[in-house]
């Protein structure tokens, strides 16, 4: 835990630097870039799924094979384009760590070229999201890594109002993993203004049914027996077979709040803009999402891991509006949160795939592999055994 909690007050020292030393920006803001790359690029047997993504590299066919009506078993369970970026990586003579640096790389420029594109401050928008999500967006769930990737950049160009390359660009991330189609909602930026007109009974009708201990769980069962695509309809079977969630008073306390920053950052947010308000819709889904399918916590966890990045986002434009005293406030509470949502996770048994973090770079000093697949496979058989009940563990290992 030492290892990433260091990262993670690193980079939050790189925000106060940053904030007296604007000249040290570019410099700081580039090793948080490398950071981003080499951590989850480099990593080796760490984090969840890897075996799976092992198993898939081996049993890619190289381009010339490929064929998608006679898949190995493996691959059947990904989506076509992912699928093909690793007939692309065996046909090049690549292994999992080649998939884990490209991936790293693509998301990491991407990040880049978004907050950047935002006119936000990369260093602290990293800060947050390493905090939040990073350890496993990018060191778990790579496909839907990759999905969240395309979806930052087809709202680049949404808000260049091209249109037709948006829609390429979100298909592409569908293509990579499904579930990103959650996300089509924060591209109706033409309801917006109403939206924002009635918030107040919108929010308080969201947080009713919250706490009315009402959900709506059950209807993934009735849409998986009617939905006609079979790979939706089986992951949703998937996810519902493993029960519903407790409402946990973290679930709860994460909802408040981002209730409160969507009251506060709707005071701010420009309303001519087309991409700002696409970020005020992302964090109004995940509170809908959070309100309806409180007891599937996945569901709305494939929605945060977009949220962190657009919070990070507005919190530093809400900056502009506010005076130093408030904006220290704002920074040592947002630090204080962000710190004690990176510890909690890694106390519980969950973390046993991370710690101790192992980079593939050792090999240059050792031969010793280390233990990472002990402690996945471990953690599996804890699963299977629900030593650690389902509902509580953390989601990705099933979740893929």
């Amino acid at each position: 835990m030492i290892f990433y909690l260091s990262l993670a007050l690193v980079f939050w020292l790189f925000v106060l630097v940053a904030e007296y030393r604007k000249d040290l920006y570019p410099l700081l803001a580039g090793i948080v870039i490398l950071a981003f790359v080499a951590l989850a690029g480099l990593r080796w047997e760490t984090g969840y799924d890897w075996i799976a993504y092992e198993q898939a590299v081996t049993a890619a066919p190289t381009l010339l094979r490929l064929s998608f009506f006679h898949l190995p078993d493996a691959l059947k369970p990904m989506e076509p384009l992912f699928v093909i970026l690793l007939s692309t990586i065996k046909t090049f003579g690549g292994t999992i760590q080649t998939l884990y640096f490209i991936v790293a790389l693509f998301n990491g420029i991407t990040f880049y070229v978004f907050v950047r594109y935002c006119r936000a401050n990369i260093i602290f928008s990293f800060a947050i999201y390493f905090c939040w999500v990073y350890l496993l967006v990018q060191m778990g769930i790579v496909r839907q890594s990759i999905a969240l990737s395309f979806i930052m950049l087809a709202l680049i160009r949404f808000d260049k109002s091209r249109y037709f390359s948006t829609l390429v660009l979100f298909l592409i991330g569908m293509c990579f993993q499904y579930s990103s189609v959650m996300l089509a909602p924060i591209f109706l930026t033409f309801g917006y203004k109403k939206i924002i007109e009635f918030k107040i009974p919108i929010l308080l009708g969201l947080a009713a049914f919250f706490f009315s201990g009402f959900g709506l769980f059950d209807v993934l069962g009735i849409i998986a027996e009617h939905i006609h695509f079979s790979f939706i309809a089986k992951k949703i079977q998937d996810y519902q077979s493993i029960g519903p969630a407790p409402k946990s008073l973290g679930a709860t306390a994460y909802f408040l709040v981002n209730i409160f920053t969507f009251f506060y950052f709707s005071k701010i947010v420009d309303v001519n803009s087309r991409l700002e308000k696409s970020l005020m819709l992302s964090l109004l889904l995940m509170i809908i999402v959070e309100a309806v399918f409180w007891q599937f916590p996945l569901l709305w966890n494939r929605t945060q891991y977009f949220v962190v990045v657009a919070q990070g986002i507005l919190l530093y434009k809400a900056w502009e509006t506010v005076g130093p005293l408030h904006k220290t406030i704002q920074i040592a509470l947002v630090f204080t949160l962000s710190i004690a949502a990176l510890i909690k996770p890694l106390l519980n048994e969950s973390a046993r795939p991370y710690l101790p973090y192992q980079s593939s770079m050792r090999f240059i000093y050792t031969t010793d592999s280390g233990d990472g697949r002990k402690r996945l496979e471990d953690y599996n058989i804890m699963i299977d055994k629900k030593v650690c009940p389902k509902s509580r563990c953390h989601p990705a290992i099933r979740y893929q």
